[in-house]
């Protein structure tokens, strides 16, 4: 063995057991992705809404004033509100999105049933019902979705950086492996140290 390979010795590359930090991040990694399959597939469900809205705009409400406009226009504003919270994924929007799906539902839920604008609603047709059940779907994963944004700072769950220590403000026990150890034995014998 040369000299200048027994005074710094490389760290062997032996696998590292869990620490907190890893676990963590894998937490962070895996509460992100959820996040966002379900941003995605309430913002899905939310564009559902949006179609069935126009559907049945144009196949009932077309002639019918005050609550044709009104179908039309909640389905327009729908399509886009899907856009936004499918394409940005911030917290707003995705609150946003839940805020609609379920006051849009609670709507649906009051008016049927009901005699409004002088017509007879009824949640017992096929439109009604799977609507009634998109929006409910939609809600709950763009609620659940907006929780997990929350719990994350709002913004993609990424782990906080820190400078010489853990993820939990602990200093760092074990050597790193971008740095070499020192042998000071090898040291002393080649008379560096005394």
């Amino acid at each position: 063995m040369s000299e200048p390979d027994a005074i710094l010795r490389w760290p062997s590359p032996q696998p590292q057991p869990p620490t907190a930090r890893r676990a963590v991040l894998d937490r962070f990694r895996r509460r992100s992705a959820l996040g966002a399959a379900l941003v995605i597939l309430g913002g899905a469900l939310l564009l559902a809404s949006s179609v069935l809205h126009l559907v049945i705009w144009a196949e009932f409400y077309r002639d019918v004033n005050p609550i044709g406009l009104l179908i039309v226009v909640q389905g327009i504003a729908a399509l886009v509100l899907a856009l936004v919270v499918i394409s940005l994924r911030s917290l707003g929007w995705v609150a946003a999105g839940a805020i609609f799906l379920a006051l849009s539902t609670i709507a649906l839920l009051v008016i049927g049933g009901v005699e409004a604008f002088g017509y007879d609603q009824s949640l017992s047709g096929g439109y009604a019902a799977g609507l009634s059940a998109v929006q409910t779907a939609g809600f709950i994963a763009l609620a659940t979705a907006a929780g997990l944004l929350r719990s994350s700072g709002g913004r993609k769950a990424k782990p906080s950086r820190t400078v010489g220590g853990k993820a939990d403000g602990s200093k760092v026990d074990e050597p790193s492996d971008r740095q070499p150890a020192l042998d000071m034995a090898a040291l002393s014998q080649s008379g560096i140290i005394r």
